[in-house]
């Protein structure tokens, strides 16, 4: 996969870096590449990221941002083999990237990002409006020795509809550790004898949450079980991890089920009781 623009791309679009204490520094290469017609000449430069809301979005972060923020910058400690990179018409070239690991960068997470911007020949369209494109490639650091990863349920949503199953369930979760953590689990709905009706799985893209923030990860419920569901109150659970812990905690809560199979039987059963009770008022008045 690569961020791409038009024809031109950045690949990888993430890389994840584990970075040992006793480590120096670390390398790896990023490709830039131009599918287009033209020769393409593009700028190199590292930006720190931080959680754009709670989406799972990412902000470019500035030297005005939030202190807690910038506690998990990057970008001082990369280093960039080349600050200008021109690609020829169907041509890709690599930019060398490395992490230096001195003794300012503290252990835990670390989050930057590796911008190819492309120069605008100004002299050339002086009558035209200049529009910066860039393609990013975002770098996830975890340096060792000091790393407290946590994840922490907050809430779940989800429609409360009796005449069907939720469809999907919204939960928000908590980092408040020093690294980012991507989440597991499943949420699931059984019935009273145990059996899975409807089940879903929690970040099925491997999704981030970056330390020190929220984050509401959506997902869908599938109906495991295609026939007729009787009304009734039935057991609705969550079980959660994070990558790195193989113990699963676990919230529940109960939800109530009529359907529309439901309302027609009991719809049918009082349509024929009050029939009866008719038939035996008219004996009785005759």
């Amino acid at each position: 996969m690569a961020a791409e623009n038009g024809g031109l791309f950045l690949s990888p679009p993430f890389t994840d870096i584990s970075l040992d204490i006793k480590q120096p520094e670390k390398a790896f290469y990023l490709e830039i590449g131009n599918n287009t017609y033209t020769e393409t000449v593009f700028d190199i430069s590292v930006v720190d990221f931080g959680s754009l809301d709670e989406t799972g979005g990412v902000a470019f972060l500035t030297v005005n941002n939030d202190k807690n923020e910038r506690k998990y910058s990057l970008a001082s400690w990369i280093s960039l083999e080349k600050q200008t990179v021109t690609v020829m018409p169907g041509k890709t070239e690599k930019i060398k990237v490395t992490i230096l690991n001195k003794d300012s960068l503290s252990p835990g997470g670390h989050y930057g990002a590796v911008l190819a911007t492309v120069r605008t020949a100004a002299d050339k369209v002086k009558d035209m409006v200049g529009i910066n494109q860039s393609l990013a490639s975002l770098i996830y650091v975890q340096k060792t020795g000091g790393e407290k990863p946590n994840l922490i349920f907050k809430s779940w949503e989800f429609s409360k509809n009796i005449f069907y199953f939720p469809k999907t369930v919204k939960i928000r979760f908590e980092n408040n550790g020093n690294v980012h953590v991507v989440p597991r689990g499943k949420v699931e709905i059984k019935n009273s004898q145990g059996e899975i009706i409807a089940k879903g799985i929690i970040n099925g893209d491997s999704g981030k949450i970056l330390p020190e923030s929220f984050r509401i990860m959506e997902l869908p419920i599938e109906n495991k079980v295609r026939r007729w569901n009787r009304p009734g109150i039935y057991n609705m659970d969550v079980s959660y991890r994070f990558d790195g812990r193989d113990e699963f905690l676990s919230m529940k809560t109960k939800v109530i089920y009529v359907g529309f199979e439901g309302v027609l039987v009991v719809s049918g059963l009082a349509l024929i009781t009050a029939l009866i009770v008719t038939l035996i008022l008219r004996k009785i008045r005759r």
